[in-house]
């Protein structure tokens, strides 16, 4: 008799331990409201946001990520299912959303290849359905269960925007909790602070790329245009000389110093002017007589290289004379 107790106490050793969960029915279970869109990220692609009310009188020990699960059906086949999102700011009270209980927020995301593989954006000729369920690992018995039908579908992101502000406003409202703040207004503006981004781009991940117009630390694209210039002027002055008997002595010269000949022209200028400054200055004894000079010198050379009209180069000629003349009469 001995030996049959430890046998049995040996098989007894071997059998796997499992833990069960006991945890309790919801007093709430629903799915309020589902939303559709179409090209949020890329076209083609789709995006189902859904609003959830998950309560209990006394919360469990398992969190809403542990316990439910929500899953989306074609024709009773399961095409996406996500865990709900527990939000970290919420365990600091017992209050919601505790533990992720309360009313939330969950979602689905298929890129354009997978929606094109199984799933039609309008569900067309289908029946879809988004069910929010007991995770049956935690659950025993009956597992609680909400279904939803009544999805409304958009061709496109807009209004996307619009619904999460709404969304992010009644959850605000349904939590009642000063700590949490998901709204707020910026540049007048709703925008998500940053407890509302937290919350969102894990309850509907890749919501910044979606809409960046929600977050107040959004990246704004800047417009540029293009703008052509064209040197016209400068070329025409570059290509003053070419095809005449000039050119291969301008372009020997800028060749020497490492510059083009126009560049070469203007420096040439700028040294027979000094010079002419310098020479004058010092052959007349007066400094006012090489400033004259070089203004006068200076046009004509302009004039040369093509800097300056001709008109107008008499005019400043014109005026130095004048004040040569008037200095040598009248200077002292």
């Amino acid at each position: 008799m001995k030996r049959i107790g430890w046998v049995i106490g040996i098989m007894a050793a071997l059998v796997p331990f499992s833990a069960v969960f006991a945890i309790a029915q919801p007093d709430v279970i629903t799915v309020n409201s589902v939303d559709c869109y179409e090209g949020v990220v890329q076209p083609a692609d789709e995006l189902c946001v859904a609003l959830y009310t998950v309560t209990y009188t006394t919360p469990p020990t398992e969190t809403a990520t542990q316990a439910f699960i929500g899953r989306f059906l074609r024709n009773g086949i399961e095409t996406n299912s996500v865990a709900l999102y527990t939000y970290a700011g919420s365990l600091a009270t017992t209050t919601p959303p505790y533990k992720g209980y309360g009313i939330g927020v969950f979602s689905f995301y298929w890129t354009a290849a997978e929606a094109a593989s199984g799933f039609t954006p309008s569900c067309s000729g289908v029946v879809c359905q988004v069910v929010l369920q007991g995770n049956p690992t935690v659950f025993t018995g009956t597992i609680p269960t909400a279904k939803f039908s009544s999805i409304v579908w958009h061709d496109s992101k807009a209004g996307l925007n619009i619904n999460v502000a709404l969304m992010a406003a009644e959850l605000q409202t349904n939590w009642s909790r000063n700590d949490i703040e998901l709204l707020t207004v910026q540049s007048n503006q709703s925008v998500l602070t940053q407890a509302g981004q937290d919350y969102f781009t894990n309850a509907i991940p890749g919501l910044s790329q979606m809409i960046p117009s929600l977050f107040s630390d959004q990246l704004s694209s800047v417009a540029l245009t293009e703008i052509s210039l064209t040197p016209t002027v400068a070329n025409t002055y570059e290509n003053l000389y070419v095809g005449t008997a000039l050119e291969s002595g301008w372009n020997s010269l800028g060749s020497l110093f490492g510059v083009n000949s126009l560049t070469a022209r203007v420096m040439l200028a700028l040294v027979l002017m000094m010079a002419g400054m310098v020479g004058m200055t010092i052959l007349t004894k007066r400094a006012d007589f090489g400033v004259f000079i070089g203004f006068g010198v200076l046009p004509v050379l302009l004039t040369i290289i093509g800097l300056l009209p001709m008109a107008a180069a008499a005019v400043i000629i014109l005026v130095s004379v004048i004040g040569i003349v008037f200095v040598k009469l009248y200077g002292r």
